[in-house]
């Protein structure tokens, strides 16, 4: 008996555990994606398009605009206020619209952000000032280091899975499952170790998740099964 309890104290605490995390969220945010890309008119006029699994809280009021972005990543298409700037807090960091476009997504480096249309401004508390972005460029920032220009991009295709499309480049197999998973309605798993594939480059419709992630194990070499509930194993 005393075995028994213990066993299921240790399965409660497991169950808050994994429960914790999503309910936090759930509380937290005003707006949040399930496995579909979720389109939302904001207060102001303006638009946000949240990716796959992505979550925001909105602070707005007669002096700010301000959104969080608590999960995932999302693109903004901000309507003119001479009067409040708009303002995306995500990771220690913020990114600010001048008149713009632009996505903010949280990766496992820490946070990126690409300007598809006018300018952006990006801080980190880290080096502190201002890194200002425009049309096709993209900066990033962690919580341990300032914000650092990337390599710059098309303007056409930031924000690409919005339109159901998912751009990857130079993307381990691994990561690349992950990234195609997001989008599917049951869970994705990885077995074995696929580190020494060569990584992927590909342009994969994610609107079609599954012939997606048919696709692409094509691509690496993978088999996918495909067990009840939606869950899919990929392996070599």
């Amino acid at each position: 008996p005393r075995r028994l309890r213990w066993a299921m104290a240790t399965a409660a605490a497991l169950a808050v555990l994994v429960a914790w995390p999503d309910a936090w969220l759930r509380l937290q945010a005003d707006h949040r994606s399930d496995h579909r890309v979720q389109d939302v008119h904001l207060p102001d006029g303006s638009r946000a398009v949240l990716d796959a699994d992505s979550a925001i809280a909105v602070h707005f009021d007669d002096q700010r605009r301000r959104v969080e972005l608590l999960r995932g990543r999302a693109w903004f298409d901000v309507a003119p206020d001479a009067q409040r700037r708009f303002s995306v807090a995500a990771g220690n960091g913020v990114v600010e619209d001048i008149s713009t476009a632009f996505t903010v997504a949280h990766v496992a480096a820490g946070v990126e952000t690409e300007v598809g249309q006018g300018r952006v401004r990006v801080a980190s508390p880290v080096d502190g000032g201002w890194t200002y972005l425009q049309v096709g460029q993209r900066a990033s920032y962690g919580e341990h280091r300032g914000v650092q220009r990337l390599a710059d991009v098309a303007a056409d295709g930031v924000g690409a899975w919005r339109q159901g499309e998912l751009l990857l480049e130079q993307a381990s197999v691994a990561d690349a499952v992950h990234a195609v998973g997001r989008y599917r309605a049951g869970p994705t798993f990885v077995r074995g170790d696929l580190s020494t594939i060569p990584a992927v480059s590909a342009a994969l419709r994610v609107d079609h998740p599954e012939q997606a992630l048919d696709a692409l194990a094509a691509t690496a070499g993978l088999q996918v099964a495909r067990l009840p509930l939606g869950v899919a194993i990929v392996y070599r």
